[in-house]
């Protein structure tokens, strides 16, 4: 290309919608070079500077980074190995497309908490996010619980908070267990109830790790089910007798004192 049909690097940024200092940078990092430098030591491109451009702009597009496409441009020499660098990228692209719906599905969710929250509490904002992001089905709960009881949980699963999960299926399952002995009128002081009390209690104990106060927090959050907004709610209030007649039981019969 003749000299006077080289661009400065102003107008190729403009000619090909860039900024200069994104042009300056694949400069610095090898990854476009000018074609050569005017008598004022300004940066040249010509033709074949253009070209190389748009193939990084295309690449840029589907998700190479410029390591990537600086490597690529230098070592694949041929169809196949380009296909399979594209097979390996469109993994990439779908395992971040995976993570992104992902994310848009719990910014949903907390935007849902955060309406029915009567004040700004990121300490909240931020154990609801945790509990969405590891795919705990009982993040919603957690803006039903006050301070305290927050801080006790908190402590108590943030080294294992699959935990806390295991335990809150765990919960569900026995709710399933509790209404439907209910429904068969399994009698609270049959062999049977006594067995479930047993689990619920074991589940109990799992929770609050046998922290008697913390317990006693749970007794206080499970009386106020009118602001839970969960079927899990219409379960519990179903459950509830049968399951504190089966504990009353349980105690009884095991000596354990519990006021």
């Amino acid at each position: 290309m003749e000299k006077d049909s080289l661009l400065s690097v102003g107008e190729l940024a403009k000619k090909m919608g860039v900024t200069v200092r994104t042009l300056q940078y694949y400069d610095t990092i090898g990854l476009l070079q000018p074609a050569s430098f005017s008598e004022g030591g300004r940066r040249m491109y010509g033709s074949q500077e253009m070209v190389l451009l748009h193939q990084i702009r295309a690449l840029k597009h589907l998700g190479f980074s410029l390591d990537q496409i600086k490597e690529m441009r230098s070592n694949l020499d041929s169809p196949q190995e380009l296909a399979q660098t594209l097979k390996k990228q469109r993994k990439i692209i779908v395992r971040e497309i995976k993570k992104l719906q992902k994310a848009l599905k719990d910014i949903d969710a907390l935007h849902e908490e955060v309406l029915k929250m009567d004040k700004v509490d990121f300490s909240k904002y931020a154990d609801i996010i945790m509990l969405l992001q590891s795919g705990n089905e009982y993040y919603w709960l957690w803006k039903e619980f006050n301070d305290e009881f927050s801080d006790n949980i908190r402590n108590r699963f943030s080294e294992n908070p699959k935990l806390a999960q295991e335990i809150m299926e765990s919960h569900a399952l026995l709710l399933d267990k509790a209404i439907l002995l209910k429904q068969k009128k399994i009698s609270p002081k049959s062999e049977e109830a006594l067995f479930f009390a047993e689990e619920m209690w074991t589940m109990l104990m799992k929770f609050t790790g046998g922290d008697m106060s913390l317990f006693s927090e749970l007794l206080k959050f499970n009386e106020n089910k009118e602001t839970w907004d969960h079927e899990l709610a219409q379960k519990q209030k179903e459950a509830d007798e049968f399951i504190s007649q089966a504990l009353e039981q349980f105690f009884i019969k095991n000596g354990i004192a519990f006021s």
